[in-house]
């Protein structure tokens, strides 16, 4: 089982992120590089101290991610009119690109892998990974985490929510699974930097 688990973990890992990180052209891009990048799309807008939280890393950690996506030109740093150690973090319009382009390869790629199995197998790897899901956080902060990371858009019909609702009674409700309308584009203040 140790090595089945093992197989599948790297399978996925190159088929779904190493593969696709390869198909956006951006030179230098990580599977953690990604992760603050969805992140911050999903937010709409925070400071560094958002995307540690969001991330489950440290505030040194997340501000290393917001310098080297600035520098790509995937994020755009406002500074704070008052304070200049605050900034509010968006990500530029060729970020908002690459996660586009992300989420496209991704699915085509599992689209393909999928295709290429038998209706029935296919149908009870997803009954079976949705099991698994389901069953692999049993506490409300691991939930949480997991909404933070999961790259998806919030629904009530998210998996990650079913898994909430039924091991604490409720739903998860983390700003940034839910894509902000009123991220301030010229100004506003800043997130928690």
């Amino acid at each position: 089982m140790g090595q089945l688990a093992d197989l599948f973990a790297r399978a996925v890992s190159e088929t779904l992120t190493t593969e696709v990180l390869r198909g956006v052209g951006v030179e230098g891009m990580t599977p953690s590089l990604l992760a603050a990048l969805e992140c911050l799309h999903r937010r709409g807008v925070g400071g560094v101290g958002d995307l540690a939280r969001d991330l489950g890393v440290t505030y040194a950690a997340a501000s290393q991610f917001a310098a080297r996506l600035e520098q790509k030109g995937l994020l755009v740093r406002q500074h704070d009119a008052r304070d200049r150690r605050r900034a509010a973090l968006r990500l530029s319009t060729r970020g908002a690109q690459v996660v586009d382009q992300v989420a496209r390869l991704r699915a085509d790629r599992l689209q393909a892998i999928l295709a290429r199995m038998p209706e029935e197998q296919r149908q009870a790897l997803l009954d079976a990974l949705e099991a698994f899901l389901f069953h692999a956080f049993e506490d409300a902060a691991a939930i949480e985490r997991l909404c933070g990371r999961c790259r998806i858009p919030h629904s009530p019909q998210c998996v990650v929510n079913q898994m909430a609702l039924a091991r604490t009674g409720r739903g998860v409700k983390r700003p940034c699974c839910t894509p902000r309308s009123d991220a301030p584009e010229g100004g506003g203040t800043v997130p928690n930097a």
